[in-house]
């Protein structure tokens, strides 16, 4: 069975964001050769060929690990500056272009947090964490998608680590880590 929001047609315009589709994000970054972070956003409707369009900009120029969503609402937790780790969550609606905006902060900065999430909630896991010891953090916070708001303790994983990544399916989330 097809979930109509899959399927549901997503704005108007021009080009790949007209008709039926998913349209995926490509947030933020880091140009290696210059050591230049960007806060650009990039769309393409992924049921389409063609290449990237503008969408917008992200509101904290940063370099992210992950994010969570669902077929509404894209969720950017912590990253990294240049500076330092981050505790910034920033938002954006994915059916029309615009820049981010504040969604809260985490518990704390941090940066390589693997993310898994269903409709409803985004879990943030284990990470680097630059403001204390140990540097790894094994803290597990969740927001609610469709609301703004810092993230709330879920718990802790049995490890820290760094380059955390997720897996998920609408019931279970999983965590790998190389820390």
């Amino acid at each position: 069975e097809i979930d109509a929001e899959l399927t549901a047609p997503l704005g108007g315009g021009t080009g790949s964001n007209t008709g039926v589709g998913i349209r995926g994000l490509i947030n933020g970054g880091q140009i290696m050769s210059s050591n230049t972070y960007i806060n650009n956003i990039d769309f393409l409707t992924i049921s389409t060929f063609g290449n990237t369009q503008d969408f917008g900009d992200m509101d904290v120029t940063r370099r992210c690990r992950q994010s969570i969503c669902n077929h509404t609402r894209l969720v950017i937790p912590g990253g990294f500056n240049g500076g330092g780790y981050m505790e910034e969550i920033s938002f954006v609606n994915i059916h029309s272009t615009g820049n981010t905006s504040d969604f809260g902060d985490l518990l704390g900065n941090k940066f390589g947090a693997g993310c898994v999430n269903n409709k409803t909630r985004g879990i943030i896991g284990p990470g680097q964490n630059a403001d204390g010891s140990p540097y790894y953090t094994n803290v597990i916070e969740y927001v609610t998608i469709a609301q703004t708001g810092n993230g709330v303790d879920f718990g802790d994983s049995d490890s820290g680590g760094r380059a955390c990544k997720g897996c998920s399916s609408s019931t279970r989330g999983l965590f790998a880590n190389d820390g």
